[in-house]
């Protein structure tokens, strides 16, 4: 809202009482200052105190491995890095993801992840022994298809 809209609003609003009262609103819009074309300040929120961009209005950076959370996280992004993950993603990149489905306070996709995190790890500890590689490999895949699962709904659920 500018500076004009915002005087246009407020005498609309209060036309009547302002008129009989003899009120002057001029200088309640200036001192605000809060809304001024110079400024341009109507993608902008107060709460308690402090400026915030309203989230539509904020760029969207592509997705990072790691990233937390920030008013201009791209959930998307996080959730089609995850659709890109197989047996052979290294577990270190698999805990920044981790990390981000975390901060994020994706728990339900983030289950997965971690298990498959925890199965990686077994297996590299079991790894001399080719009937436990096996079966950890059968583990991996499963979780790998879980946590791709997730992701897909969740994604499709954002994209609605």
């Amino acid at each position: 809202m500018t500076h004009k809209e915002f005087y246009n609003w407020t005498k609309q609003y209060l036309g009547a009482r302002l008129e009989s009262e003899k009120i002057d609103i001029t200088p309640i819009v200036e001192k605000l200052g809060e809304v001024n074309d110079k400024n341009n300040m109507e993608h902008r929120i107060n709460i308690n105190g402090e400026r915030y961009m309203r989230e539509n209005t904020q760029k969207q950076r592509p997705y990072m491995l790691g990233d937390t959370w920030s008013v201009n996280f791209d959930y998307e992004g996080m959730l089609e890095w995850g659709l890109e993950i197989d047996e052979d993603t290294h577990v270190n990149i698999l805990e920044d993801l981790l990390t981000s489905f975390e901060d994020v306070n994706y728990h339900r996709e983030a289950k997965y992840l971690h298990l498959l995190i925890e199965a990686k790890q077994n297996k590299k500890e079991d790894y001399p022994i080719e009937l436990l590689q096996k079966e950890w490999d059968e583990v991996i895949e499963h979780y790998i298809k879980k946590f791709k699962k997730e992701c897909k709904e969740t994604l499709k659920d954002i994209i609605k």
